[in-house]
């Protein structure tokens, strides 16, 4: 009985240390999330894409092809993370979790299906690819890498496909963004998102706007 019991609460225990990690990943998923349905944002009625990377400079043109990759990037990093640890915990301990998942695979599938052609398309496997490239462990923590980090690997070309993505950005500007409905309906399946992971708007005051 007492051996039952103790694997018991060990289970329990292992469940909870669990359920915590996915918490402390879900604050920058939903900033990461956050940060790439406001870029979307911008490119489809603020037209940022316009004025910086067809009016801008050479250093406005960089930045913004650079800093839109690296928004997209660093959401598949935390997704990557925060489905490697929804994936150990228990079902029925989870439930909030799995709606959690549940969000993340509806973005996956926006991004890689065929249904809007092959414009800003990424296959799941690629976005894990991508993903993974993204994350940044030591012995410390773990999370994803910064921009600046971002800019050295791409110019390393250690991250993979963010050529293909960068290139999709230029194309993007010279079309009508408004046009492109993956982008439009990613733009609010992330704000949902943001919307799940903060629910009382704590982290983000004032309601988010879908295009």
């Amino acid at each position: 009985l007492r051996s039952d019991l103790d694997l018991e609460r060990s289970a329990q225990k292992k469940s909870e240390s669990s359920a915590e990690i996915v918490s402390s990943f879900q604050e920058p998923l939903a900033y990461s999330a956050y940060d790439l349905q406001s870029r979307l944002f911008k490119i489809l009625r603020k037209r940022f894409l316009e004025a910086y990377l067809i009016d801008g400079n050479q250093r406005e043109k960089s930045y913004a092809i650079n800093n839109t990759a690296f928004s997209i990037a660093q959401y598949f990093g935390w997704s990557e993370l925060i489905r490697k640890e929804i994936r150990f915990l228990d079902q029925g301990a989870a439930e909030k979790s799995q709606e959690l998942n549940t969000l993340l695979n509806k973005v996956t599938r926006l991004w890689a299906t065929d249904k809007y052609g092959s414009e800003f398309r990424v296959f799941a496997g690629e976005q894990r690819a991508i993903g993974e490239r993204m994350i940044q462990e030591d012995s410390h923590k773990t999370g994803c890498l910064g921009y600046a980090d971002f800019l050295e690997a791409i110019g390393n070309d250690s991250i993979p496909l963010v050529s293909e993505i960068c290139t999709d950005v230029e194309q993007l500007a010279g079309n009508s963004p408004a046009s492109n409905k993956r982008i439009v309906e990613l733009q609010h399946m992330l704000v949902d998102l943001v919307n799940f992971c903060d629910p009382d708007h704590i982290r983000f005051t004032g309601r988010l706007d879908k295009v």
